[in-house]
């Protein structure tokens, strides 16, 4: 099971793969996902969101603790332009992962819109999310960027048996080390004009590494 590994850095990125995958011990209590009920899962991107954010409010107020583990539900779809909202990990030690096992067999697919994962500072001043993990997702049909990994010289992210296909868009993981960046209002398929401003306002083309994703 193939791992990519990417450290943020001011002006370089970092690719490693290795055969290592990571499980987390489950954190959040969540409803069993309606097609597969031996998985406690999240079967959209609100349901996840909220979680995430709910977690983290409870960590900042010293009622929780990571590592978080946030399960996909297998066979499920998730339409970051319908719903218009991405994933966005929030705490330090956040892994999201496909199904009970982490595996893409299972079928966890994000489908769709400029922007699928964003990976930015925290708003909270000083806290730095240091690890991140995606396991066993597919990431289909990105129009924009599927990955905009704009967070902090000391985060580390890591995709483990990840898929990315039928990107048309810039890139599969666009790589920038800068402040909080102002994202777009919604993943939708008309954002990613707005997208790309950002980058250029913010002159960090130059500063940043853009990994292409070949169509498998």
């Amino acid at each position: 099971m193939n791992r990519i590994m990417f450290k943020q850095s001011s002006g370089y990125a970092r690719l490693v793969t290795s055969f290592t995958v990571l499980i987390r011990v489950v954190v959040s209590i969540i409803a069993a996902c309606p097609d597969t009920p031996n998985v406690a899962g999240h079967d959209t991107i609100g349901s996840l969101g909220n979680a995430m954010r709910a977690d983290f409010s409870q960590m900042l107020k010293g009622n929780a603790s990571p590592p978080f583990v946030y399960r996909l539900c297998p066979g499920v779809t998730y339409r970051p332009d319908l719903e218009g909202a991405w994933i966005e990990p929030l705490a330090d030690e956040t892994s999201i992962i496909c199904g009970n096992d982490g595996s893409s067999q299972d079928g966890c697919i994000v489908e769709g819109g400029d922007l699928q994962v964003a990976l930015v500072q925290s708003s909270v001043e000083g806290y730095v999310r240091k690890r991140t993990t995606f396991q066993g997702i597919t990431f289909k049909g990105s129009t924009g960027w599927s990955v905009a990994a704009y967070d902090t010289s000391d985060t580390t992210v890591e995709f483990s048996d990840c898929h990315w296909t039928g990107v048309t868009g810039q890139v599969g993981i666009q790589i920038v080390h800068k402040e909080r960046p102002k994202m777009p209002s919604s993943p939708s398929s008309n954002n990613a004009s707005a997208v790309i401003a950002t980058v250029i306002d913010n002159t960090t083309l130059a500063e940043g590494r853009s990994i292409p994703l070949a169509d498998d």
